[in-house]
């Protein structure tokens, strides 16, 4: 038979968002509302990633239910019901206090960068009511929300991120990748500096032109203040790296669209 005392029934319960069941088991004194499972689940863990608002609220009324409590890859009950989209979960959670917002899982990807690729849109503005959230915690690959979502193409979390005047657009990924270089691959272009230089200094444009990318290309050269012929840390530029990779269609774009004087010495040879 079970001990009542693991955590099993009420993890069960909780886990088929069954509040009557829950709060009969918490009545009995030998339940410990915080037992963690095998993978250092707690039952506020699991009813936060199932969405069981209801099982989530009566677990939140106690005070020995610690609310930040992280599972075996750093998940808390925050992270868990951010990155499943569970609105009305994440909302009692945000409306504590004592939850933290910014405590990242185990490859340091917080609740908001979840929400953020994800295109959980109702939980990013939850996430982002509250005062104290970080909005460019970046992952261990230098990832922030921003760049996620931009590389997943959610266009209205996007727009969301960028309305807030502390998140930052031109951030580089451990590639050297910005918000604007995934926008531009999708088609979706956002108000952010389209010269900032990353990894070795490459431009968006230089990414798009090494790609061979044409609708990127395209979509960045519609700036006005971009610079089509900003040369990377090799003094290579985006005309360079698609004559390389043998893109003609992109090499002949920017070849039309190039100010550097025909004079000028061409960039240095290529390996």
């Amino acid at each position: 038979m079970q001990n009542i005392n693991d955590g099993g029934p009420l993890i069960k319960a909780t886990k088929a968002g069954n509040s009557e069941s829950v709060r009969r088991l918490l009545s009995l004194k030998r339940i410990v509302p915080d037992k963690a499972d095998e993978h250092a689940r707690t039952p506020l863990a699991w009813a936060a990633k199932g969405g069981h608002h209801q099982v989530l609220r009566i677990l939140l009324e106690r005070s020995d239910v610690n609310p930040n409590a992280p599972d075996s890859k750093g998940q808390t009950p925050l992270l868990l019901a951010a990155k499943e989209g569970h609105d009305r979960a994440v909302q009692l959670l945000v409306g504590r206090f004592d939850v933290n917002p910014n405590i990242c899982d185990s490859d340091h990807r917080a609740p908001l960068w979840w929400a953020a690729g994800k295109g959980h849109d109702g939980v990013v503005g939850l996430l982002l009511s509250r005062e104290d959230r970080e909005p460019n915690i970046a992952t261990t690959s230098n990832e922030t929300p921003l760049t996620f979502a931009s590389r997943k193409g959610e266009v209205k979390v996007i727009r969301m991120l960028l309305e807030r005047h502390d998140v930052n657009p031109n951030q580089p990924d451990r590639f050297g990748r910005t918000p604007l270089y995934y926008a531009a691959l999708r088609g979706n272009v956002t108000d952010v500096n389209p010269n900032t230089q990353g990894y070795k200094g490459q431009t968006p444009l230089s990414y798009a032109a090494q790609s061979g990318n044409l609708r990127a290309v395209q979509l960045l050269l519609a700036y006005t203040n971009i610079n089509p012929d900003l040369p990377d840390a090799t003094g290579r530029t985006p005309l360079a790296w698609a004559a390389h990779h043998g893109h003609d269609e992109v090499r002949l774009l920017l070849a039309r669209n190039t100010r550097i004087p025909t004079h000028r010495k061409p960039s240095p040879p290529l390996p």
